[in-house]
C-alpha cells in the first residue's frame, strides 16, 4: 500500500500538481454542461424556449438566421462545448502548479474572468445579437457555475482512477 503521510513523495504527488491541458479540456467541458444545465433550468421555469440560447451563441455563424430550425441548435451547442474545453485547456496552461483546493477558487476566478471577457470583448463583435438579448445576471452566473465546475474537475482530476490502487485489499491464502 502507498504511504500518504505529509512528506512522503505519493502524498506531495496528490497535493500539488500541475494540471495536464487534456484535463483542462476536460474540466472546461465539464463546465460547459454545466451551463448548459443552469440555462436550461432557468429557460424552463421562465416558460422560454430551450432552444434560445444555443440559438442566440449560434447567431455567431447564422446571424439573425439562428431564429429558425433545427441545425442552428445544433452549431450553438457544439460550438459552446468547444469554446468551453478551449477555456478550459487556456486555464491549464495558465494555472501554475498549486495545491489542488486552490484550482476551485482559481475557477471561480477564471469563470468570472471569462464571463467579463466575453460579454465586453469578444461577443459584442464577434455575436452582437447574443450580447443585445442574453441577460447579464443569467450569464454571470452561467460563468460562475462554469468556473466552480471547472476548478472541481481540475482539482479532482488525476485522483478517481488512483484511489481503488490505494484502497486496502485482503489477500486470502
Amino acid at each position: 500500500m502507498t504511504d500518504l503521510s505529509p512528506g512522503t513523495q505519493a502524498g506531495i504527488e496528490n497535493y500539488e500538481t500541475r494540471l495536464p491541458v487534456l484535463a483542462g479540456l476536460i474540466a472546461g467541458l465539464a463546465g460547459s454542461l454545466a451551463i448548459m444545465v443552469v440555462v436550461t433550468g432557468i429557460l424552463l421555469v421562465s416558460g422560454r424556449d430551450l432552444g434560445m440560447a444555443a440559438r442566440l451563441i449560434a447567431t455567431f455563424v447564422y446571424g439573425p438566421d439562428a431564429a429558425t430550425g433545427f441545425a442552428p441548435i445544433v452549431v450553438g451547442t457544439v460550438l459552446h462545448l468547444v469554446t468551453g474545453a478551449v477555456f478550459g485547456a487556456i486555464f491549464a496552461r495558465i494555472v501554475p502548479s498549486l495545491p489542488r483546493s486552490v484550482f476551485i477558487m482559481a475557477g471561480l476566478i477564471y469563470g468570472i474572468l471569462t464571463w467579463f471577457v466575453t460579454s465586453y470583448a469578444i461577443l459584442p463583435i464577434a455575436a452582437p445579437l447574443l450580447v443585445a438579448e442574453a441577460n447579464v445576471g443569467v450569464l454571470l452566473t452561467a460563468h460562475v457555475v462554469y468556473g466552480f465546475t471547472l476548478g472541481i474537475v481540475a482539482a479532482t482530476y488525476g485522483l478517481w482512477w488512483r484511489i481503488p490502487k490505494r484502497l486496502p485489499t485482503s489477500d486470502k491464502k
